[in-house]
């Protein structure tokens, strides 16, 4: 438990010195999307990490295939695990660690909600990131949490979006500044 903590606080200090979101929560489909929102990021910010924390952890190799397809330095990473720093793309492959990434994330992207054919079953629940004062986005399916996020988006604290380049617009606005702090979200 005390080692596992240490890892922790090591990635943590490693991703303080990047520019980095996160997508939590993603099912297939949308890690694709995510990819291209990295891809579209890398041409502002050249040391962009971009963590992607799947719903479904047995999925993470195949993550890891879609993005070595597009020659992305990906690392699958355990809880016992530091973060590489030359990796872009960091696939974290154990549960119960979402909040500890959100708590130092100034973005991040929340799954099941990009897919209609999940359209009467789609969205997770966002109230954890706005807690930590994560800037939210989410695709146009959110039918679990629809009331939620009308609140949220009235607020400014959560964001639709329809596609990988709206994504990755939004996010080079918040990554200009390498620290968390108040965000604000623009409506288009």
């Amino acid at each position: 438990e005390i080692k596992l903590k240490k890892q922790f606080i090591q990635n943590k200090n490693i991703l303080k010195e990047k520019r980095f979101w996160c997508a939590i929560s993603t099912h297939p489909g949308e890690e694709l999307i995510c990819i291209k929102t990295h891809l579209n990021l890398k041409k502002t910010y050249k040391d962009i990490v971009s963590i992607i924390i799947p719903r479904h952890i047995n999925r993470s190799p195949k993550i890891k295939l879609i993005c070595d397809k597009y020659n992305l330095k990906t690392q699958i990473l355990s809880s016992d695990e530091l973060i590489h720093s030359d990796n872009e793309i960091i696939i974290i492959n154990s549960y119960g660690v979402i909040s500890d990434y959100l708590e130092s994330c100034k973005s991040v992207f929340i799954g099941k909600s990009m897919l209609k054919k999940l359209k009467y079953v789609s969205g997770q629940d966002p109230i954890e990131a706005a807690k930590l004062g994560c800037k939210i986005y989410h695709g146009p399916f959110v039918y679990n949490f629809e009331e939620i996020y009308k609140i949220l988006n009235k607020n400014g604290i959560s964001k639709k979006i329809e596609s990988a380049e709206e994504l990755g617009e939004n996010l080079i606005r918040d990554l200009k500044e390498n620290k968390k702090k108040d965000l604000e979200i623009t409506s288009s």
